[in-house]
């Protein structure tokens, strides 16, 4: 199976790969790329909202900044930092993914045999 994720982020394909090998009985194939969002870096007014919706916010600068570690959005995250340690990115990723593949899992309650 291949599986196409939007994101280069390491942490967010291994938590994407998790989640489906733990449904599908095979090879799981992920292609990661890069997404732009189509807003400038530091978008106002209107493209705020635009860009919220395209990006998730960075947290990443900020929180290398505050653990005094780099590349910590590819690590446990600012969510590793506040609960101190109890949960990381990953762990919510993997989550996600879990849930948003209850659909497909379970075809026949949602789009009939």
């Amino acid at each position: 199976m291949r599986v196409l994720v939007g994101s280069e982020n390491p942490t967010k394909v291994e938590a994407v790969k998790e989640a489906f090998a733990r449904y599908f009985d095979q090879e799981i194939a992920i292609v990661a790329r890069s997404v732009e969002s189509r807003v400038s870096h530091q978008p106002i007014n209107a493209g705020t909202f635009e860009g919220a919706k395209n990006r998730a916010v960075e947290l990443g600068d900020v929180m290398d900044r505050v653990m005094g570690e780099q590349n910590t959005k590819q690590k446990g995250g600012a969510v590793s930092f506040f609960t101190r340690g109890l949960t990381i990115r990953k762990a919510i990723y993997d989550q996600a993914v879990t849930l948003a593949l209850i659909p497909f899992v379970n075809t026949s309650l949602y789009f009939g045999d």
